[in-house]
């Protein structure tokens, strides 16, 4: 099911939710476009129950996903299971000169003064932002210390594949780097490494946050060279390593 399929399907289930259980509907946001009103209200009722949405623009993008699925998890388990700390699909994963995550602030600094590391980079290729694919951007944002390698990863992709085959294999869909403010991870307890600008997320529709092997596109044959150049560079995919999260490259491990 993809987004667009997914938010369909979750304004039919809020109306019935909030009709079944008497609640009223969320207020119409203001300075949103009527298009959006269904999926901005349900980003804030999601939001007012403590699930992360996200910002709310009124855009289905994966923030918003992962707080709707875990509000369906909660409602039909009663709990909501952390998937981070299960251990079963771990593998070993290559050196790698970036720090471990309990050594990330004495490496690229303390969160509440990483914005003084933050730079900003042009991109070797336009991106497509994957939660609006009508809008572009040329440029983003990432800590000062992995913003050249960022670049070359960038810039292999392109003498790889060229611009074409970027965009037929979605290599061009952003699903986000640095995030301000800090946000906790999807369905986990710690900060964001997005937090402090060292993760990026690419085809997150195609790869999402619960898919393994079996559904993630970025664990084909078709994906080996742009896996390869991510990993060469030290870099650490969460798909590869515990087969989960297969659109998030970050410059740390676990």
């Amino acid at each position: 099911m993809n987004y667009k399929e997914k938010a369909l399907e979750a304004v039919v289930y809020f109306n019935n939710y909030w009709k079944l259980n008497k609640l009223n509907t969320p207020s119409i946001i203001p300075n949103i476009i009527t298009s959006r009103q269904d999926v901005a209200q349900i980003q804030t009722f999601l939001t007012s129950q403590h699930f992360n949405a996200g910002k709310i623009d009124g855009l289905w993008g994966e923030q918003t996903d992962s707080a709707y699925n875990m509000f369906i998890e909660k409602k039909k388990t009663g709990k909501i299971i952390n998937f981070r700390t299960d251990t079963t699909n771990n593998v070993p994963y290559l050196k790698t000169p970036y720090p471990k995550y309990k050594d990330i602030e004495s490496f690229y600094g303390k969160l509440e003064d990483i914005n003084k590391n933050i730079v900003t980079v042009t991109l070797p290729y336009k991106h497509i932002l994957a939660w609006n694919t009508r809008q572009t951007v040329t440029k983003t944002s990432c800590h000062k210390k992995i913003s050249d390698v960022y670049t070359t990863i960038l810039e292999e992709t392109l003498l790889t594949y060229g611009l074409d085959e970027i965009h037929k294999l979605g290599l061009d869909l952003f699903g986000g780097g640095f995030i301000s403010p800090p946000r906790k991870m999807r369905n986990g307890s710690e900060v964001s490494t997005h937090s402090y600008g060292i993760a990026f997320d690419y085809n997150p529709e195609n790869n999402q946050l619960h898919w393994g092997r079996d559904k993630a596109v970025f664990a084909t044959p078709e994906y080996a060279d742009w896996m390869d150049i991510w990993s060469k560079h030290g870099t650490i995919n969460i798909g590869e390593t515990k087969n989960y999260d297969w659109q998030h490259f970050q410059f740390s491990t676990f």
